[in-house]
């Protein structure tokens, strides 16, 4: 840009000179001018953009990366996580039902179906470890307020144990219905690779190492405290 602008300058100097030898009576030439981006205040960063496949999804992504609490190592954009996320936002506002279970395809189920490797440990049939649902939340930040009042998506989102601290992508989507119940739909995947997840913090290998495996992973599924709740 700066070498394109300096042509310019050069070539009008050449003009005037051309001009004044001339015995024409040239005009100063006009200065160079600056191109000032316009900022979004919401825009999110440049890595952010594979993370969902509109500004109002790549939002909550960031937000959520960004959180003060969040305890992963990482936690990065996935392109095939944002898509699935997206189809599945725009399958819920079709409906106008916040579920994570159509029929017999469970989150785990939709993801291995798309492609997306999860680890063999991950329940193949009606579980869930890495999707979260919201519906009735107009902007990102009410949407993340109530992931974030509903404990077992706050753990989920903000891996507050060593299970999804492993967890090392994100995907968002987002959808809008004004004929619907819910009007905006919010789809969150977070998961990892069979090949691939966080190494833990040492807090979090003490964690692990003090916890039981009776339990399982969370599975977190629509309640009265819930986000994913039907209205």
């Amino acid at each position: 840009m700066r070498d394109v602008a300096a042509r310019g300058v050069f070539a009008a100097v050449l003009a005037a000179a051309a001009g004044i030898a001339a015995g024409a009576a040239m005009p100063p030439p006009d200065p160079p001018r600056t191109r000032v981006p316009v900022v979004d205040r919401l825009a999110p960063p440049r890595d952010d953009e594979s993370c969902g496949l509109d500004p109002v999804a790549q939002r909550l992504a960031q937000m959520i990366r960004t959180h003060p609490l969040q305890a992963r190592v990482s936690l990065r954009c996935s392109a095939l996580l944002a898509q699935v996320a997206a189809q599945r936002a725009a399958e819920m506002a079709r409906r106008g039902q916040v579920s994570h279970h159509y029929g017999v395809v469970s989150p785990n189920k939709r993801l291995r179906k798309a492609g997306y490797r999860l680890p063999t440990s991950y329940p193949r049939m009606f579980d869930n470890q890495v999707e979260a649902l919201a519906g009735g939340y107009a902007t990102a930040e009410h949407a993340l307020q109530a992931f974030l009042d509903s404990p077992p998506h706050r753990t989920h989102l903000l891996a507050e144990n060593a299970f999804y601290a492993e967890q090392d992508e994100i995907g968002v989507g987002f959808a809008r219905n004004p004929d619907s119940n819910h009007v905006d739909y919010w789809v969150v995947y977070i998961a990892r690779r069979a090949e691939g997840g966080n190494p833990l913090s040492s807090t979090m290998v003490r964690s692990a190492a003090g916890a039981t495996s009776s339990g399982g992973p969370f599975d977190p599924e629509p309640d009265a405290s819930d986000p994913d709740r039907d209205r």
